[in-house]
């Protein structure tokens, strides 16, 4: 995991969603929201390269970290072109700790 302050679109139904991105990694990411998101609910994202030249599309389901207080996202069968992205951007992100 590696700590990525960002905002984000988050797709829920026919909602879209600003929320704030905190930590991502190859696997999902966590972020906060000011609305309440059904937990195994399915969503699609839009998020925006740390230096903002390039925004990656996602789709996952909504899980909740009670240790971390934060909604997380776990990506489902992300494509490996989304996955390498967020590979090269974590070589510039500090790991989460």
């Amino acid at each position: 995991r590696f700590v990525m302050n960002s905002d984000i679109v988050v797709k829920v139904g026919g909602r879209e969603l600003t929320a704030h991105l905190k930590t991502i990694s190859e696997g999902g990411l966590s972020f906060n929201a000011d609305e309440l998101i059904d937990r195994g609910g399915m969503l699609t994202m839009n998020i925006q390269s740390p230096d903002g030249r390039e925004i990656v599309q996602v789709q996952g389901h909504v899980v909740w970290s009670e240790e971390n207080k934060a909604y997380g996202v776990q990506f489902d069968q992300a494509k490996e072109s989304v996955l390498s992205s967020i590979r090269a951007w974590t070589i510039r992100l500090v790991k989460a700790t």
